[in-house]
């Protein structure tokens, strides 16, 4: 039964959200949840056509008209960039192209400018064309199947069959198409996105510094061994200081020690590696450091870093002279954890990463100004570091 209300009725609202700040291409500037985070049963599908992706991508043939056709529709310079990032990164997000457009390294040919639903249109003229494929996580029933109820907001852009035929065909670089990129499994696909967000915040952040000391995933082996080697997800040198990231994702309870386990023989295999910096190769060719390279584990949360750094003990003293770093994904990807970003471990207590002194450059100086929730952030780093006064945060 209802009451009509009178003037005398107070009126109740829902209590306002706070809106989140998000710059000129609509880049959320801080998230209060990591979108890889592991999630059970997660596997990657390709998008159906409500979401902007074709049911099947137009013929080559439509493809070469559209290249012709000019900025109104067309396939331009400034989609032709786009593409060769996806194909370097393998799985990005519209967010990770953003701040790829945002710091330069997308050219915009004819084009002015592109704001975020420009974009949405631009990715999904792509898909039609064949040159990518649009996808999201989806969650599987116990039996394996799914009813496409539970898939994630987030769109996951990898390369389409044409697009390769397209970089290929314009002597571009770039990863090769893999029919099978659109069936991964969900903690595959995440460590490889936690990675090229890791990247791509050194590439905006250190434009300069970087340059072009970066490279994507590639196994690197040892010399004169027949099975010492490892996958390198992302390597970026500042300086002279090489660091090499190596994403941690949690997993299913039964997996969890061979996982753990796992992961202290890669970090074996990376000290063993860069104590012989003079006999790496990839494929035929040398691979060559300027110094050995720090090892940056991102991991899902604060939590997850503790979990893993007391996985790892059993190996640290067999590595005394490997640096080993921690990161998070909203460590790396939120604006209000400027100079908070990384951490490493002294006698079990985390300490902050200084990378004036390490690296030789500001932490984020350049940044835009603190947003509001700073002193929150400030407040966690000290329980995550309790001997870090709060001011520490640049």
């Amino acid at each position: 039964m209802s009451v009509p209300a009178d003037e005398n009725t107070p009126i109740l609202h829902a209590p306002k959200q706070p809106v989140r700040e998000a710059n000129e291409f609509g880049r959320v500037k801080n998230a209060e949840k990591s979108s890889f985070i592991f999630y059970p049963r997660t596997v990657l599908r390709a998008a159906d056509a409500s979401d902007g992706s074709p049911s099947s991508p137009k013929p080559l043939i439509a493809l070469v008209a559209a290249m012709n056709k000019g900025s109104l529709g067309g396939i331009g310079p400034f989609e032709i960039s786009l593409l060769e990032w996806i194909a370097k990164l393998r799985y990005v997000t519209s967010t990770m192209l953003v701040d790829l457009i945002k710091a330069g390294y997308v050219s915009f040919g004819w084009r002015s400018g592109v704001t975020r639903a420009k974009l949405t249109t631009i990715t999904n003229r792509m898909a039609e064309y064949g040159l990518i494929s649009l996808t999201r996580f989806v969650t599987l029933n116990e039996d394996g199947s799914t009813d496409g109820s539970s898939c994630s907001v987030m769109r996951i852009i990898t390369l389409g069959k044409n697009g390769s035929t397209l970089l290929r065909e314009l002597g571009k670089k770039g990863g090769r198409y893999n029919a099978f990129d659109i069936f991964q499994d969900g903690n595959t696909v995440k460590r490889i996105l936690a990675t090229n967000q890791w990247l791509i915040y050194w590439l905006r952040t250190y434009k300069d510094e970087v340059g072009e000391n970066f490279e994507t995933s590639c196994v690197i082996q040892l010399k004169g061994t027949e099975y010492t080697g490892a996958r390198f997800y992302a390597t970026v040198t500042i300086n002279d200081c090489p660091m090499v990231a190596e994403p941690v994702r949690r997993t299913e309870d039964f997996e969890a020690e061979s996982i753990k386990q796992w992961l202290r023989e890669k970090i074996e295999r990376f000290a063993l590696m860069f104590d012989n910096l003079d006999q790496l190769y990839h494929e035929k060719d040398e691979i060559s450091f300027p110094q050995r390279p720090i090892i940056v584990l991102i991991c899902e949360d604060d939590d997850h870093i503790r979990e893993i750094w007391e996985s790892i003990q059993p190996v640290l003293p067999k590595i005394n002279g490997q640096e080993i770093w921690f990161s998070s994904d909203l460590r790396i990807f939120n604006y209000n954890k400027r100079g908070e970003r990384f951490l490493y471990f002294v006698d079990g207590v985390p300490q902050l990463v200084n990378l004036k002194q390490v690296l030789g450059v500001d932490d984020e100086a350049g940044s835009a100004a603190p947003t509001a929730d700073d002193g929150e952030q400030a407040k966690t780093l000290q329980t995550v570091c309790p001997q870090a006064p709060a001011d520490d945060a640049d």
